[in-house]
């Protein structure tokens, strides 16, 4: 599951991408990026700072970016929705 280099192409594989999530989900996604959801507008500006904030840490280590991006928006974008469904946006 190791990488060697971030030259390679996503593998694609479910086990790798599940792994990804797993990872995510137990090393960075934490109660403080849930609180940091309600400072953005949009959930691809959420996603787009958090993952920003991810791709520091020692993922990088561990999976291709193509692995782990596309899981990383995803989850943020539902933990931004799930925090934000009750604001009312005014215009």
């Amino acid at each position: 599951m190791m990488k060697n280099d971030d030259k390679y192409a996503p593998s694609n594989d479910r086990e790798v991408v599940q792994g990804a999530r797993m990872f995510l989900q137990k090393e960075h996604i934490t109660p403080k990026m849930r609180q940091l959801s309600r400072q953005y507008r949009t959930p691809k500006e959420y996603a787009s700072a958090m993952i920003d904030a991810i791709s520091e840490s020692d993922i990088q280590d561990y999976f291709a970016a193509g692995d782990w991006q596309p899981v990383a928006q995803k989850m943020l974008a539902n933990i931004w929705k799930q925090q934000n469904k009750m604001k009312v946006v005014r215009k």
